[in-house]
């Protein structure tokens, strides 16, 4: 059973309606008037609710709502919601609130918060990670060998393989830096919220379930041409892979249904981590980040540089023989 929640948008629910429809599953959601049989365009239109603007109304309606339609057994909070700029961080908390509500109100132990990390963001990795790491590092193309020195002057191509740290108790924790900054702060304060949410949701004794996706070409990320052109460039640099958005949605699905249904789950708070942080990369689909050569966040440049090579480098070279060539015959 879905409970949805989205903005008031005829289209957006129309969408919905029709595919739980198509289904075998069942659906409830809000609506701005009571139900009195309204099918089609009549229902559309009064469904859903803004979550920046109604958060308190969501709440009250949900704490209202839960024990009715889920009478006490478990429900899992997806937080999925994406916007642009600062509104990205204003979303995501209403979206926090929204889940704070549900688990103080519906209890923790019947509470599994659900949320998806971004690759290109700081975690705790394993070890065999850092190490696949600096196997890349060490057998890399001899053309990045020869571009390493001078790249690395200007902070580019920088090995993503790093030192533990090591904790007061002698523990050693391995870590990747794939923060991107051309991300902008808005998206890494929002993931910052998540991320806080998860780990004190856990402890609270929450089921949370809070995988790594990979690089996946959504449309939100391909609509600016720079993130389009550095993700076309990706694949040169080893093991790392871009994904369809529906090869992503699938396995983020099927870890997420893992970490709400198994006991052996690192989202289950009744598994030990060996620190709080290490949630995020347990069940990781990364799709190399953790494994990559280079740190994420110092080959966006020549990922692009890579791309349009391959895009246009034969064009180029072309007019450039065409050019010698006629250069040649008049000169004759």
């Amino acid at each position: 059973h879905i409970i949805a929640v989205d903005l008031d948008r005829p289209q957006i629910w129309k969408k919905i309606i029709e595919s739980v429809e198509d289904s075998h599953a069942t659906v409830t959601f809000a609506m701005s008037q009571p139900f009195t049989g309204q099918t089609g365009d009549a229902l559309y239109k009064v469904c859903g609710a803004n979550i920046m603007n109604d958060t308190p109304d969501i709440c009250m309606w949900l704490k209202d709502a839960l024990p009715k339609v889920c009478g006490g057994k478990p429900v899992t909070v997806g937080g999925y919601a994406y916007l642009d700029g600062e509104l990205h961080v204003r979303v995501n908390l209403a979206c926090d609130a929204i889940m704070q509500s549900v688990i103080a109100n519906y209890g923790a132990k019947n509470t599994r918060l659900a949320n998806l990390c971004t690759p290109t963001d700081a975690y705790l990795i394993p070890k065999a990670a850092n190490e696949g790491a600096a196997t890349f590092y060490k057998n890399a193309p001899l053309w990045m060998k020869m571009l390493q020195p001078l790249a690395q002057m200007g902070g580019k191509l920088l090995p993503n393989a790093k030192k533990p740290i090591t904790a007061d108790d002698g523990t050693e924790f391995y870590y990747m830096d794939g923060l991107v900054v051309a991300q902008g702060p808005n998206y890494g304060w929002a993931k910052r919220l998540q991320q806080w949410r998860a780990i004190l949701a856990r402890q609270a004794g929450c089921t949370v379930s809070i995988n790594i996706a990979p690089a996946t070409a959504t449309l939100s990320v391909v609509h600016n041409k720079s993130f389009a052109a550095a993700y076309g460039g990706m694949r040169a640099f080893k093991p790392m892979e871009i994904f369809y958005q529906e090869v992503s949605l699938s396995v983020m699905g099927a870890l997420l249904i893992f970490d709400i249904t198994s006991p052996k789950s690192k989202a289950n708070p009744a598994n030990k981590l060996p620190n709080p942080m290490a949630l995020m990369g347990h069940n990781a689909f990364h799709g190399g980040a953790m494994r990559c050569l280079y740190m994420y966040t110092t080959v966006g440049e020549m990922a692009v540089l890579i791309f349009y090579f391959k895009k246009y480098g034969l064009m180029f070279l072309a007019m450039a023989g065409g050019g010698v060539a006629v250069a040649m015959q008049m000169s004759k």
